[in-house]
């Protein structure tokens, strides 16, 4: 199953966050980002804290792809790549 969305850059940053609670442990997750320059609305259908600034990247649960940890906390900060950059696609793979 894939899932996917677009957020616009509102400032020179996106932030992602991933928080679970001590009453469940689930399979984790990779998500591929990827930064678009032109954006047009998409059609409808441990530590782990990271910085990224490529214009395309993975971001992985902790363990991936086994079981992350009860009261993960993490945060993923998006660099805007370049000044052209608009918006983030985010694709959720399982």
């Amino acid at each position: 199953m894939e899932a996917s969305g677009v957020f616009m850059f509102a400032e020179k940053e996106a932030i992602l966050s991933f928080v679970s609670d001590n009453q469940n442990s689930r399979s984790g997750f990779n998500i591929r980002i990827r930064q678009i320059k032109i954006c047009t609305p998409e059609p409808k259908s441990s530590s782990c804290s990271h910085t990224f600034n490529q214009k395309e990247f993975f971001v992985r649960s902790p363990g991936y792809p086994s079981n992350y940890s009860d009261n993960s906390n993490c945060i993923y900060r998006v660099l805007r790549h370049s000044k052209r950059v608009c918006a983030i696609k985010v694709t959720f793979a399982t």
